[in-house]
This record gives C-alpha cells, sequence and structure tokens, in this order.
C-alpha cells in the first residue's frame, strides 16, 4: 500500500475526521432521534481518521487507476487511428 496523500492533507483528514467523530458521538449521546444519520457520520468519520494515519485514500488510489487506463486506452486508440 504505497501512501498517495500529502502530509497536509492527512492533518486535515485526521482533524476533520475527529471534529465528525467527536460531534456525532456528542449527538449521538443527547438526542434518540435519527441514529442512522448519525452513525453513518461517525463511520464516515472514523474512516477519514484511518486514511490520515495510513496517509492512502482508496477513493483516489480507484481514480487514479481509471485514470491512468483511460489514458492508455486514448493512446493507443489515438495511434491506431493515425496508421
Amino acid at each position: 500500500m504505497t501512501k498517495n496523500i500529502s502530509t497536509t492533507n492527512a492533518m486535515m483528514r485526521i482533524t476533520c475526521g475527529l471534529v465528525g467523530l467527536i460531534w456525532s458521538i456528542n449527538y449521538l449521546n443527547r438526542r434518540r432521534i435519527s441514529r442512522m444519520r448519525l452513525l453513518f457520520i461517525a463511520v464516515m468519520s472514523a474512516m477519514k481518521i484511518a486514511e490520515g494515519i495510513t496517509r492512502f485514500c482508496p477513493c483516489k488510489a480507484l481514480y487514479n487507476k481509471i485514470r491512468s487506463i483511460a489514458s492508455k486506452d486514448m493512446i493507443l486508440s489515438f495511434s491506431n487511428s493515425h496508421e
């Protein structure tokens, strides 16, 4: 697993993830309505914290892989059309 986000991006993910996690846990303890939405925010915040700690974003890795495949296909189609 290679690191695909910068240190600044990792720090921002950790900070925003902690804020989201603390906020959602705080509201989970106070209110009994819309618990699924708060649990979803807590899970997404925990995922952002994990991405910041590992400095690996699976969505960004998937985007880069699709982009590289698309660029290879574009180059191949461009070279085949000019032969």
